[in-house]
């Protein structure tokens, strides 16, 4: 259930039961960017589908295969000195959602991006205070869009990893 990452222990052992857990991790939830443009997508940017379009060296992906066809609305995001990794969730309820309430982690599914397929990763201010956009830009071209929330109510590690995650990529713009 989706609750078990309301905390941070939750997140950890999700993670770490995929085998997902490095040293230095930061945990938070991130939802797909549904405002992008046909533009955008054009130039390679990816939405819900991160693991068949991206072109890069992605272990793990779609342990499930039924899973193949699903739009992910969002993910939970572990940023650590392997990479990312990324466990899909998917809306439950009808209609366009952020609302992690209305998500369910897809079970048996996640993917993880090698820190060497990695060319950059830029956080900025997203419209209005409560989001931030995350680009991260790999080798072969493709970017992959992201939105943050920088608190959420019940995600109670979500805004101060949001805010590590942001202070690390100025400081070093997790180039590997």
């Amino acid at each position: 259930m989706i609750e078990q990452i309301y905390d941070i222990n939750g997140a950890y052992n999700l993670f770490k039961n995929y085998n997902l857990i490095g040293n230095n991790n930061c945990i938070f939830y991130v939802n797909v960017d549904n405002s992008l443009t046909a533009s955008d997508i054009a130039k390679g940017v990816l939405l819900g589908s991160v693991a068949a379009a991206s072109g890069i060296s992605i272990i793990g992906v779609q342990n499930n295969n039924q899973n193949n066809n699903i739009h992910y609305s969002g993910y939970l995001f572990n940023k650590n000195e392997y990479g990312i990794a990324l466990i899909p969730f998917v809306n439950i309820k009808s209609g366009m959602t952020d609302d992690i309430r209305e998500m369910a982690i897809v079970p048996n599914t996640y993917i993880f991006i090698k820190q060497s397929d990695i060319k950059n990763i830029t956080v900025r201010q997203h419209i209005g205070l409560f989001q931030v956009k995350i680009k991260i830009n790999l080798i072969n071209g493709n970017r992959i869009v992201l939105l943050a929330y920088k608190k959420s109510k019940y995600v109670t590690y979500q805004e101060n990893n949001v805010k590590q995650f942001r202070e690390d990529c100025k400081k070093n713009n997790y180039k590997p």
